[in-house]
This record gives C-alpha cells, sequence and structure tokens, in this order.
C-alpha cells in the first residue's frame, strides 16, 4: 500500500513539470519557426530578391498570426501582448509592400518585435546574433537578427552587403 501511496504522490507531482516542459517546447518550436523564417527572408533581402522575401514573408506570418502559444506562458503574456500590435501592424505593411524598399522598411519593425519576443521567452535554441547598420533607417540605423557571424546586411542588400556590426550575442 506504502509503495502504491508513493507511486501516485509521484505522478501528481510529476505532471505539471511534465506540462510546463511540454508548453516550453512548444513555444520554443513556434519561435524556432518564426527565427527560420525570418532568416529567409532576410537573405532574400540580402539577395535583392523581392519576390522570395515575400514568399517567405507570408510563411512567417502565417506562423505568427496563427500561433497563440505565448498567450498560455502567464509569465511571458504581458511582455508579449505589449509588442504583439506591433508585430501584427509590421508584418501588414510588410504585406502591402509593393517595392523591396517597402518591404525593408517594415522589416526593420518586424526584426525589431522579433528580438523583443526572443529576449522576452529567454530563447536559447540556437545562436543568434543581432547586427545593426548606421545608415540604415534614413540614418537612425536599423538592426537585423542573423544565425550566422558574417554580416550580410538586408537593408541595403547587394550595394552594401558588409555594411553593419555584431553588436549582440543571444546563446
Amino acid at each position: 500500500m506504502k509503495t502504491l501511496l508513493t507511486l501516485i504522490l509521484t505522478t501528481v507531482i510529476s505532471i505539471p513539470a511534465f506540462a510546463q516542459d511540454h508548453s516550453n517546447h512548444s513555444h520554443n518550436e513556434h519561435l524556432n519557426t518564426l527565427v527560420s523564417e525570418y532568416v529567409k527572408i532576410k537573405e532574400a533581402l540580402v539577395k535583392d530578391d523581392f519576390e522570395q522575401a515575400k514568399k517567405y514573408l507570408a510563411a512567417f506570418t502565417l506562423e505568427a498570426k496563427t500561433n497563440d502559444d505565448m498567450n498560455s506562458h502567464h509569465s511571458h503574456a504581458d511582455k508579449h501582448i505589449s509588442h504583439h500590435n506591433k508585430m501584427a501592424d509590421a508584418l501588414n505593411q510588410a504585406e502591402s509592400a509593393q517595392s523591396i524598399s517597402q518591404l525593408r522598411d517594415a522589416f526593420d519593425e518586424i526584426s525589431i518585435e522579433l528580438l523583443s519576443a526572443i529576449e522576452n521567452q529567454d530563447y536559447k535554441q540556437q545562436t543568434i546574433y543581432v547586427q545593426f547598420c548606421s545608415m540604415a533607417n534614413k540614418g537612425e540605423g536599423s538592426k537585423w537578427l542573423s544565425t550566422k557571424k558574417t554580416i550580410e546586411n538586408p537593408y541595403y542588400g547587394q550595394s552594401m552587403l558588409g555594411c553593419g556590426d555584431i553588436i549582440k550575442t543571444i546563446q
């Protein structure tokens, strides 16, 4: 009887821990998908390929708008809500872009909001390099995220490919 009671108590105590790990895993998968699609957009912009960038933007947008995992993490919900509307606005602007220049303008805000989500959720599934070009955004500067150290500037593409610096590494 004592063994059965111990087994039941161990199982009951383990359930919340398992549920938490599962939701964190699901949330990390969501951010993994966003980072993966974001990097594809960035690489298309680096190559000055507007059509490919729009294609990858569609996949990024679908993941960002249809996955509500972050809302289930009460400790992160307030942070999520604070930047969710800004991300939605940036995605709407990007979706309606008629030129690579307009898409790059929207990409700036997408980068800011994705970085905010990564930092708020303490995402550490892969190394992310926060890179910065002081000349982008009409001289105000712009950040972007990369999974590799090499600078490949999405705001200027092939015309100024190596313009920028790594300003932060997230590991």
